[in-house]
Protein backbone atom coordinates (compact mmCIF):
# COMPACT_ATOMS: atom_id res chain seq x y z
CA UNK A 1 0.00 0.00 0.00
CA UNK A 2 1.42 3.58 -0.97
CA UNK A 3 0.66 6.34 1.39
CA UNK A 4 1.54 10.13 0.20
CA UNK A 5 0.99 13.58 2.44
CA UNK A 6 -1.62 15.78 1.15
CA UNK A 7 -1.06 19.52 1.83
CA UNK A 8 -4.43 21.17 3.49
CA UNK A 9 -5.27 23.81 2.01
CA UNK A 10 -7.67 25.59 4.18
CA UNK A 11 -7.80 25.34 7.71
CA UNK A 12 -10.51 27.08 9.74
CA UNK A 13 -9.92 27.65 13.02
CA UNK A 14 -11.84 27.01 16.08
CA UNK A 15 -13.88 29.82 17.24
CA UNK A 16 -17.31 28.35 18.78
CA UNK A 17 -17.49 29.36 22.69
CA UNK A 18 -18.79 26.88 24.53
CA UNK A 19 -21.79 26.72 25.43
CA UNK A 20 -24.02 25.36 28.89
CA UNK A 21 -26.62 23.33 27.46
CA UNK A 22 -28.24 21.97 30.83
CA UNK A 23 -27.22 21.28 34.86
CA UNK A 24 -28.28 19.11 37.69
CA UNK A 25 -28.06 18.81 41.14
CA UNK A 26 -27.89 15.71 43.16
CA UNK A 27 -29.19 16.08 46.44
CA UNK A 28 -27.01 13.42 48.22
CA UNK A 29 -24.36 13.81 48.28
CA UNK A 30 -24.41 17.28 46.51
CA UNK A 31 -22.93 17.20 43.31
CA UNK A 32 -23.63 19.78 40.41
CA UNK A 33 -23.11 18.56 36.78
CA UNK A 34 -23.23 21.33 34.31
CA UNK A 35 -23.05 19.65 30.80
CA UNK A 36 -21.29 21.87 27.98
CA UNK A 37 -21.88 21.26 23.99
CA UNK A 38 -17.93 20.63 23.62
CA UNK A 39 -15.04 19.07 25.81
CA UNK A 40 -13.99 21.89 28.29
CA UNK A 41 -10.47 22.34 29.68
CA UNK A 42 -10.89 21.01 33.90
CA UNK A 43 -7.89 23.09 35.12
CA UNK A 44 -9.44 26.30 33.52
CA UNK A 45 -12.50 26.12 35.83
CA UNK A 46 -13.20 28.91 37.64
CA UNK A 47 -15.63 27.87 40.39
CA UNK A 48 -16.17 31.93 41.43
CA UNK A 49 -18.23 32.05 38.24
CA UNK A 50 -21.30 30.31 39.68
CA UNK A 51 -23.53 31.44 41.45
CA UNK A 52 -26.56 29.29 42.81
CA UNK A 53 -29.83 31.01 43.87
CA UNK A 54 -33.62 30.05 44.58
CA UNK A 55 -35.48 32.33 42.43
CA UNK A 56 -34.75 33.40 38.50
CA UNK A 57 -34.80 36.97 38.97
CA UNK A 58 -35.03 39.80 42.23
CA UNK A 59 -37.75 38.13 44.97
CA UNK A 60 -38.16 39.28 48.57
CA UNK A 61 -37.21 36.06 49.95
CA UNK A 62 -34.48 35.65 47.21
CA UNK A 63 -30.88 33.35 48.28
CA UNK A 64 -27.83 33.84 46.11
CA UNK A 65 -24.80 31.23 46.79
CA UNK A 66 -21.38 32.39 45.20
CA UNK A 67 -19.01 29.28 45.13
CA UNK A 68 -15.28 29.43 45.11
CA UNK A 69 -12.54 26.73 45.78
CA UNK A 70 -12.90 26.73 49.61
CA UNK A 71 -16.48 25.29 49.21
CA UNK A 72 -15.27 22.58 46.91
CA UNK A 73 -15.10 19.40 47.87
CA UNK A 74 -13.56 17.56 44.71
CA UNK A 75 -12.09 19.17 41.81
CA UNK A 76 -12.69 17.62 38.41
CA UNK A 77 -9.25 16.77 36.43
CA UNK A 78 -10.25 15.43 33.38
CA UNK A 79 -11.64 17.25 30.52
CA UNK A 80 -15.17 16.27 29.41
CA UNK A 81 -18.08 18.22 28.09
CA UNK A 82 -20.06 17.11 31.80
CA UNK A 83 -18.58 19.17 34.65
CA UNK A 84 -19.11 17.46 37.97
CA UNK A 85 -18.70 19.79 41.35
CA UNK A 86 -18.89 18.48 44.91
CA UNK A 87 -19.75 20.53 47.43
CA UNK A 88 -17.73 20.51 50.54
CA UNK A 89 -19.29 19.59 53.75
CA UNK A 90 -20.17 22.73 55.46
CA UNK A 91 -21.49 24.21 52.28
CA UNK A 92 -23.39 21.37 52.11
CA UNK A 93 -24.84 21.14 54.80
CA UNK A 94 -25.66 25.33 54.55
CA UNK A 95 -27.57 24.20 51.63
CA UNK A 96 -29.28 21.20 52.73
CA UNK A 97 -30.68 23.07 56.17
CA UNK A 98 -32.07 25.91 53.59
CA UNK A 99 -35.97 25.38 53.22
CA UNK A 100 -36.08 27.46 49.81
CA UNK A 101 -33.21 26.54 47.88
CA UNK A 102 -32.44 23.34 45.84
CA UNK A 103 -34.90 21.04 47.08
CA UNK A 104 -37.70 21.04 44.48
CA UNK A 105 -37.37 22.21 40.35
CA UNK A 106 -38.83 25.49 41.34
CA UNK A 107 -36.24 26.93 43.72
CA UNK A 108 -33.41 25.48 41.85
CA UNK A 109 -31.76 28.38 39.91
CA UNK A 110 -28.24 28.56 38.56
CA UNK A 111 -25.93 31.71 37.37
CA UNK A 112 -22.95 31.20 34.86
CA UNK A 113 -20.79 34.15 34.76
CA UNK A 114 -18.21 34.61 30.87
CA UNK A 115 -15.34 33.01 31.25
CA UNK A 116 -16.20 29.88 33.59
CA UNK A 117 -14.31 28.02 31.50
CA UNK A 118 -12.44 27.52 28.27
CA UNK A 119 -12.65 24.54 25.54
CA UNK A 120 -9.51 22.62 24.91
CA UNK A 121 -8.49 24.09 21.31
CA UNK A 122 -5.55 26.12 20.72
CA UNK A 123 -7.45 29.16 20.57
CA UNK A 124 -9.02 28.51 23.78
CA UNK A 125 -11.88 29.58 23.31
CA UNK A 126 -13.84 31.24 26.73
CA UNK A 127 -17.63 30.50 27.32
CA UNK A 128 -19.88 33.33 27.05
CA UNK A 129 -23.07 33.29 27.71
CA UNK A 130 -24.99 37.08 27.98
CA UNK A 131 -28.61 35.14 28.70
CA UNK A 132 -27.93 34.11 31.86
CA UNK A 133 -27.80 36.66 35.08
CA UNK A 134 -28.54 37.42 37.92
CA UNK A 135 -31.93 38.60 36.97
CA UNK A 136 -32.34 35.95 34.40
CA UNK A 137 -31.27 32.61 36.02
CA UNK A 138 -31.29 29.11 34.69
CA UNK A 139 -33.52 26.73 35.99
CA UNK A 140 -32.18 23.31 37.03
CA UNK A 141 -33.30 20.57 34.45
CA UNK A 142 -33.03 17.57 36.60
CA UNK A 143 -33.32 17.50 40.87
CA UNK A 144 -32.01 13.72 41.95
CA UNK A 145 -33.77 13.10 44.90
CA UNK A 146 -32.26 12.34 48.24
CA UNK A 147 -33.41 8.74 48.42
CA UNK A 148 -30.68 7.45 51.64
CA UNK A 149 -31.61 6.73 54.23
CA UNK A 150 -30.22 7.79 57.35
CA UNK A 151 -27.65 5.55 59.69
CA UNK A 152 -26.60 5.43 63.40
CA UNK A 153 -22.95 5.69 62.56
CA UNK A 154 -22.62 6.80 66.88
CA UNK A 155 -23.74 7.31 69.84
CA UNK A 156 -21.66 8.79 73.33
CA UNK A 157 -23.61 8.92 76.60
CA UNK A 158 -22.54 11.83 78.32
CA UNK A 159 -23.52 10.81 82.39
CA UNK A 160 -22.07 14.75 83.66
CA UNK A 161 -24.51 16.78 80.45
CA UNK A 162 -26.90 13.93 81.02
CA UNK A 163 -27.14 13.84 77.22
CA UNK A 164 -26.81 11.42 74.56
CA UNK A 165 -25.57 12.44 70.95
CA UNK A 166 -26.20 10.30 68.06
CA UNK A 167 -24.30 10.61 65.11
CA UNK A 168 -25.80 9.79 61.48
CA UNK A 169 -23.68 9.46 58.03
CA UNK A 170 -26.38 12.86 56.89
CA UNK A 171 -28.25 15.46 58.17
CA UNK A 172 -31.32 14.32 60.23
CA UNK A 173 -34.50 16.36 61.02
CA UNK A 174 -33.84 16.29 64.61
CA UNK A 175 -37.89 17.18 64.91
CA UNK A 176 -38.47 13.84 63.30
CA UNK A 177 -36.72 11.63 66.12
CA UNK A 178 -39.05 9.05 67.68
CA UNK A 179 -38.15 8.23 71.70
CA UNK A 180 -39.73 5.34 71.64
CA UNK A 181 -37.95 3.79 68.96
CA UNK A 182 -34.61 4.24 70.82
CA UNK A 183 -33.10 1.76 73.30
CA UNK A 184 -30.38 1.30 75.23
CA UNK A 185 -28.80 -2.02 75.90
CA UNK A 186 -25.72 -3.67 78.17
CA UNK A 187 -24.87 -5.67 74.82
CA UNK A 188 -25.25 -5.43 71.25
CA UNK A 189 -27.34 -8.44 71.00
CA UNK A 190 -29.81 -6.77 73.68
CA UNK A 191 -28.42 -8.41 77.12
CA UNK A 192 -30.39 -8.42 80.60
CA UNK A 193 -30.60 -4.80 80.79
CA UNK A 194 -32.41 -2.38 78.59
CA UNK A 195 -33.96 0.50 78.09
CA UNK A 196 -36.84 1.90 75.84
CA UNK A 197 -36.97 5.83 75.93
CA UNK A 198 -40.92 7.39 76.45
CA UNK A 199 -41.26 11.03 76.18
CA UNK A 200 -41.01 11.08 80.06
CA UNK A 201 -37.48 10.29 80.12
CA UNK A 202 -35.98 12.72 77.76
CA UNK A 203 -36.27 14.94 75.64
CA UNK A 204 -35.04 15.65 71.57
CA UNK A 205 -32.95 19.18 71.73
CA UNK A 206 -34.27 21.11 68.46
CA UNK A 207 -30.97 22.83 67.19
CA UNK A 208 -30.92 26.08 65.57
CA UNK A 209 -30.44 24.58 62.31
CA UNK A 210 -30.24 20.38 61.68
CA UNK A 211 -26.96 18.83 60.93
CA UNK A 212 -26.03 14.97 61.49
CA UNK A 213 -25.69 14.81 65.33
CA UNK A 214 -28.98 15.23 67.46
CA UNK A 215 -28.93 15.37 71.25
CA UNK A 216 -31.00 13.91 73.18
CA UNK A 217 -31.51 15.46 76.85
CA UNK A 218 -32.33 12.59 79.43
CA UNK A 219 -35.03 13.81 82.01
CA UNK A 220 -34.73 12.20 86.23
CA UNK A 221 -36.44 9.57 85.19
CA UNK A 222 -34.16 8.13 81.86
CA UNK A 223 -31.24 9.39 84.00
CA UNK A 224 -32.13 7.94 87.45
CA UNK A 225 -32.87 4.54 85.42
CA UNK A 226 -29.80 4.48 83.92
CA UNK A 227 -28.08 5.64 87.60
CA UNK A 228 -29.26 2.39 88.87
CA UNK A 229 -28.48 0.23 86.58
CA UNK A 230 -26.28 -2.58 87.15
CA UNK A 231 -24.15 -2.14 83.70
CA UNK A 232 -26.15 0.42 81.50
CA UNK A 233 -24.61 3.48 81.30
CA UNK A 234 -21.06 2.32 83.31
CA UNK A 235 -18.43 1.97 80.47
Amino acid sequence: VHYSAVEITKFTRDENKPLLMKWTYDVYPGIIALYFNEVIEADSFNFSSIALTSHSGPHNSRVIVRLNADVIREKQTIDSDIYKIRLAQTLYDDITAMPTMLNFNSNSYLVVDDGVAWDTSPQQNKFYDNSTTLTNARNIHTLIPDTVRPEIRSAVLNMTSKQLIIGFQKNVRTSSILLSALTIQNTISGGDETKIFSNSDATVVIPIRDSRYSTIQLESSGFNYLKAATSLGKS
